[in-house]
């Protein structure tokens, strides 16, 4: 993502350097579309085929969740009330640094035969609290590699690729950037 948003920057400036002024509006739409330029590129890196496909809808949503994350679990909460009409591709981090638990919550999701039903029993926290031992399985490292094509820092990140928009955190506004809500 670094290399990607280096790339931004050198763009943004060979603009400002080349002499023409432009109005303000021009320039934030330019920067917006080299933004967007560097985000579809990684979009096309992004092992889509290894998520875990929520939903049936034609509004798309991919995100990046961990399982114990509040914030995370609190987007769930209303994103599945809405799976008639979105198709989410969802990629499971564990961190590390929240113990063991949380990499078995994520083994748990990512190599289940029923991902999906996976996803919602944790995000709901309906296993919390329970002993658990999933297998590993290779799925978790495409998961990994997504998250390193986007450079996660924080989780939720939404990618909504039709709209042209990227929301770091959870946003009270997601339903609507998505057409869902007014």
């Amino acid at each position: 993502m670094l290399r990607k948003l280096g790339l931004l920057l050198i763009l943004s400036l060979l603009l400002a350097c080349s002499g023409e002024k432009a109005k303000e509006k021009v320039e934030t739409q330019e920067t917006e579309d080299l933004y967007w330029i560097a985000v579809e590129q990684q979009l096309k890196e992004l092992p889509l085929n290894e998520a875990i496909e929520l939903g049936k809808g034609e509004k798309v949503l991919i995100v990046f969740v961990n399982p114990d994350c509040p914030h995370c679990r609190s987007e769930w909460k209303v994103l599945r009330e809405h799976l008639d009409k979105l198709k989410i591709y969802a990629f499971v981090i564990p961190f590390k640094s929240w113990g063991e638990e949380n990499l078995k919550k994520s083994l748990y999701i990512v190599c289940s035969s029923n991902p999906e039903k996976a996803f919602d029993e944790v995000l709901t926290g309906k296993l919390d609290g329970k002993e658990i031992n999933p297998p590993r399985c290779e799925r978790i490292n495409a998961h990994y590699k997504a998250a390193e094509v986007v450079g996660l820092k924080a989780v939720p990140l939404n990618i909504l690729p039709k709209q042209k928009k990227v929301i770091e955190g959870e946003s009270p506004f997601l339903l609507k950037y998505l057409g869902i809500e007014n």
